[in-house]
């Protein structure tokens, strides 16, 4: 029981870095964006 609550402990770690770096990606992708169409 403890070894699948580690697990999905580790999972969900690897899930939450995932989105953070999606969200960092993203607000680069919309801050491009959004300097293009000022130019």
């Amino acid at each position: 029981n403890r070894e699948r609550e580690r697990s999905e402990e580790r999972i969900r770690y690897r899930v939450q870095s995932a989105v953070s770096e999606q969200k960092k990606a993203a607000v680069k992708v919309t801050q491009g964006g959004l300097q293009g169409k000022r130019s």
